[in-house]
């Protein structure tokens, strides 16, 4: 596996989880050399960021995100050094209901079982998880 280990005892703090639920989207960039980025809907569940891939698994970005574990996300123009890691299984339905609040009728773009396999989990960097920007 490529990248350094993801420390999933960093949390985001309660500020910035109250920043985020108070964006429509953020966007990622994987830390893969490339230029690409990706906005993406997200919901924070039990104090963690989440996004899926609407292509699913095979999306460039998330296969990225998988090999390469970490990046940065901007969300309201304030941009963040993250770890990126394939969320546990057992998050999928607690992930559903965030989207299913945050974005009504629209969250079933991302309720199908070939988007949920597509599940990230975005933790603040250790050394950087305050922003950059």
């Amino acid at each position: 596996m490529h990248g350094e280990p993801v420390n999933e005892s960093s949390e985001w703090t309660r500020a910035q989880q109250e920043f985020f639920e108070a964006a429509d989207h953020l966007t990622l960039a994987v830390d893969d050399g490339s230029d690409l980025t990706v906005d993406v809907g997200m919901v924070v569940v039990n104090g963690r960021v989440y996004v899926r891939a609407f292509g699913g698994r095979g999306s460039q970005w998330f296969r990225a995100a998988v090999r390469h574990r970490a990046g940065r996300i901007t969300v309201r123009q304030e941009t963040f050094a993250v770890r990126l890691a394939q969320a546990d299984d057992d998050m999928a339905e607690a992930v559903d209901d965030g989207y299913r609040r945050r974005y009504a009728e629209s969250s079933a773009l991302v309720l199908s079982e070939r988007v949920r396999q597509a599940t990230l989990c975005i933790y603040p960097h250790e050394d950087r998880a305050s922003g950059e920007g």
